[in-house]
């Protein structure tokens, strides 16, 4: 059964990827936990990240057809599916998706991509956090942990 909600991670910049090495699971464990979309045009993507972790969330990496393929098996042997497009870009990734059934899509994505899917119309309404600035400057005056909160 399909769920009706997909967590679509896409790293414009693959800075977070490699430096923050993110999980992109839900803060919370035992509910429902969407599966993780990478999107990467060139799988310039690193060996070792959380992200490969397929033990408790499905990874899904798309990416241009024929990139990297000594990666992709890699990431297949680690239980990341592995999706090619002729042409990798937001419009095609999203209607695969719709196809599947995937009807509600939350982008996490930096500034690039972002303005491509955009204008692309597959993007219905933006929020833009800066909380990595935010949780580092802001962190000394609260009165809990980030990470710790529902």
């Amino acid at each position: 059964m399909l769920s009706d909600f997909l967590l679509i991670i896409f790293y414009a910049l693959l800075f977070n990827v490699f430096n923050s090495d993110p999980r992109l699971t839900a803060r919370n464990g035992g509910g429902h936990m969407p599966m993780r979309v990478v999107m990467s045009q060139s799988m310039d993507l690193p060996e070792v990240a959380h992200l490969w972790d397929t033990s408790d969330v499905h990874t899904v990496v798309t990416t241009q057809r024929g990139a990297r393929r000594s990666f992709q098996k890699f990431l297949a042997s680690k239980g990341v599916e592995v999706i090619e497009f002729d042409f990798l870009n937001p419009r095609d990734v999203m209607e695969y998706f719709y196809e599947c059934g995937y009807l509600s899509i939350l982008w996490e994505c930096g500034g690039s991509l972002a303005a491509s899917a955009i204008s692309s119309g597959v993007i219905h309404k933006v929020l833009m956090l800066p909380f990595n600035f935010l949780y580092q400057e802001l962190s000394c005056f609260l009165p809990t942990n980030l990470d710790n909160l529902p």
